[in-house]
C-alpha cells in the first residue's frame, strides 16, 4: 500500500542531500516550500525512512521530521511542524502527534479532524467505526449492521474515497477513533 509522508525541516531544505538520503523510499519528491518536502512511498517503509533521517541529519545537521500523512494539506503541514519539536529526526503518523497534543492539553486538531469527518453520510462512518469496533473484521462488521457483505465493502470504499483514509491500517483507523472519542468527550 502507498502512503503520502511529508518531510519538514527546521532551516531549508538541502534537496539534493534529502534525495541522496531517500532514494531508496522516494521515486521522487516535490517541494512545497524550501522547508517542506512530499513524497510517496510504501506503507512498510519505516526502517529505510528512520535511516534516511540519520543520513540527511548526518550530513546536514539539521532536524528533520518525517511524517505519514493521507495528503498535503494545512492539517498535515500543522502537525508535521509541531512534531519537528519533540520529535525531531523520526518517522512518525498523524494519530502520534495527535496523541502528543492531547496529553498536553491541547485539542487543535479537533476542528481538523472535524472538517475530515464532516461530510460523511451517517452510514459511511457508522460502517468504518462497527469495523473498529469489531476488530477490523469485514464480516462480523457487516452481520451487526444487518448489511450484506458487499453493501459494507461498498461503504468501506466510499469511505476511503471520501477521506483518503484506509481504516485496515492501523494508524488511519487511529484518527477516526480519536475523532469519535474527543467527539464524546465535549
Amino acid at each position: 500500500m502507498k502512503r503520502v509522508y511529508l518531510l519538514v525541516s527546521e532551516s531549508s531544505l538541502d534537496r539534493e542531500s534529502l534525495q541522496k538520503a531517500f532514494a531508496s523510499v522516494f521515486a521522487s519528491l516535490s517541494f512545497p516550500s524550501d522547508k517542506e518536502a512530499v513524497g510517496e512511498g510504501e506503507s512498510d517503509a519505516l526502517y529505510a525512512l528512520e535511516k534516511g533521517i540519520s543520513v540527511y541529519h548526518h550530513e546536514t545537521g539539521s532536524n528533520l521530521i518525517v511524517l505519514a500523512v493521507h495528503r498535503f494539506d494545512g492539517f498535515s503541514a500543522k502537525l508535521a511542524h509541531e512534531a519537528l519539536s519533540f520529535l525531531p529526526n523520526k518517522a512518525s503518523f498523524m494519530s502520534d502527534v495527535i496523541l502528543h497534543e492531547l496529553r498536553y492539553g491541547d485539542y487543535s486538531s479537533l476542528s481538523f479532524l472535524s472538517a475530515l469527518f464532516a461530510d460523511l453520510p451517517q452510514e459511511i462512518m457508522e460502517t468504518a467505526l462497527e469495523y473498529l469496533r469489531h476488530d477490523r473484521d469485514a464480516l462480523s462488521a457487516s452481520s451487526s449492521l444487518y448489511i450484506h457483505r458487499n453493501t459494507f465493502l461498498y461503504r468501506m470504499k466510499a469511505f476511503k474515497k471520501m477521506t483518503m483514509l484506509d481504516v485496515r491500517d492501523y494508524h488511519d483507523g487511529l484518527l477516526l477513533e480519536l475523532y469519535t472519542g474527543l467527539l464524546k468527550r465535549n
